[in-house]
Parts: structure tokens; sequence; C-alpha cells
């Protein structure tokens, strides 16, 4: 094996490594970053109220906080300000492109149902080397 080809085949590798942890790797760090974001403002309040700090309150408000959203965007306004986020958050540069790409992937998920949704493949696709998750939908 050449150089140039195992320099390509561990590129390779590396990449789709790298496209199957990462979001998992995102969805741990934001959820982290949420809880202690939620224990650091309602754990002082907490703490204020009762006079001890109480353990845990970051991971229930983090779970209400999440069911509430839900809970607001199936409603009439909930749709409209969803629209507006991705509207704002479409024109940020760098972050815009982030974003969609979450967001197709998100909106996908969303629509399917187990009828129309089989598994998660790998595919080597725009080209040679690089490597794209689809799903497959039917045989």
């Amino acid at each position: 094996m050449s150089g140039k080809s195992l320099l390509k085949t561990i590129r390779g590798q590396f990449t789709t490594g790298l496209l199957i942890l990462l979001p998992v790797i995102a969805t741990i760090i934001l959820v982290t970053w949420l809880f202690h974001l939620m224990d650091q403002i309602l754990g002082r309040q907490f703490a204020r109220l009762f006079g001890e700090y109480i353990q845990g309150v970051g991971f229930v408000s983090l779970l209400l906080l999440i069911w509430l959203t839900g809970l607001l965007g199936r409603t009439y306004l909930g749709a409209k300000l969803n629209k507006f986020k991705d509207a704002v958050f479409g024109r940020i540069p760098f972050v815009g492109s982030i974003f969609g790409s979450i967001k197709q992937v998100s909106d996908a998920l969303l629509e399917m149902d187990e009828e129309n949704f089989e598994q998660v493949v790998l595919l080597e696709y725009p080209r040679r080397g690089i490597y794209s998750v689809g799903f497959v939908t039917s045989r």
C-alpha cells in the first residue's frame, strides 16, 4: 500500500469516525452546559428560598424547559416563533450553515415515523472518500 493511499484511507476513516461521534459529542456538551446553566441559575434561587442547595434542580428544570418548549412549539404562536428563530439563525455567518445542517437532520427525524424510516446509513457521496449520512426509507 502506497503512502498516499494509506493516508487517504486513514483520512477517510477519521472523517467517518468524526461524522459518527460529532452529533453524540455535541449533544452531550450541549445538555451538560444547559444542565449547569439551569443548576446555577435556579440552584441559587432555591437555596435562597429553602436555605440550602437542592441537588438536581438543574436536571429537573432542564427537562421541564425541554417539555415546555415542545408544548409551545405545537401551537400557532410557537410555529411563528420557530420560523422567526430559523430566519435569525439562518442569517448569521458560519452559525447559519451549522444551524441549517442540524435543522435539516432534526426536521427529517421529526417527520419520520416507523413506516417511513428503516435505518441510518453512511454513504460515500458526493465523491470518493467523502461520506454523508442517509436514511433508508424503502427497499
